[in-house]
């Protein structure tokens, strides 16, 4: 148990490592923290960032999320999104969107919920659908998850056009940017200690 636990604590200090220069944060704007950690979030060492995912600083599993969301939202969609890996923290990210601020699109992804749980579907059995395809099967939605589910992602693909993604003037990062400059100094204090082992 001892093993494991220091284990941990390594993979997570090498993680923090990986994804923040702890020591010129004081130095950098929000939006430098945001852009450091895009650059560096899909290298190497990935399933260890999921792994220890709850034990990071508050402030960095926020960047992670929204910069998680803005990924699969540009390269699958709301569906893709759901679906995937990303979608595990669909709760996360909408506590995430509450702390930085962003209600529109908040509301817009409660909304989405809402059409899930009243239509009685779970985001677990949407990965599953996915999840019993073989390697390099090709296959639709309405192959993968039947014509119900179907109908319910067209519903949720309309609400999902209100996204920032579709509308310029809402802009994610800004409202990232900003709550990161604001919790900088929480980030470096909570970073400094996981790294140093505290």
């Amino acid at each position: 148990m001892g093993r494991l636990i220091l284990r941990s604590v390594m993979n997570i200090k090498d993680l923090i490592n990986k994804l923040l220069p702890v020591d010129r944060l004081s130095m950098m704007s929000g939006e430098e923290i945001v852009e450091h950690i895009a650059l560096h979030i899909y290298k190497d060492h990935f399933s260890d960032r999921r792994e220890h995912f709850e034990q990071l600083p508050e402030v960095l599993r926020d960047i992670i999320l929204v910069i998680d969301l803005d990924t699969e939202l540009n390269m699958n969609g709301i569906t893709g999104y759901l679906e995937n890996s990303s979608g595990c923290y669909f709760e996360e990210t909408m506590e995430t969107l509450e702390r930085i601020q962003f209600r529109e699109d908040l509301n817009i992804m409660k909304k989405i919920k809402t059409v899930l749980m009243t239509n009685g579907i779970s985001l677990q059995k949407l990965r599953g659908n996915r999840s019993s395809l073989t390697e390099y099967q090709i296959s639709n939605f309405l192959e993968t998850h039947g014509r119900t589910i179907s109908d319910v992602m067209d519903l949720i693909e309309t609400e999902a056009e209100q996204l920032y993604l579709y509308h310029e003037e809402n802009n994610i990062f800004e409202y990232l940017f900003k709550y990161v400059e604001a919790n900088k100094d929480k980030l470096i204090l909570t970073s400094k200690t996981l790294k140093d082992g505290k």
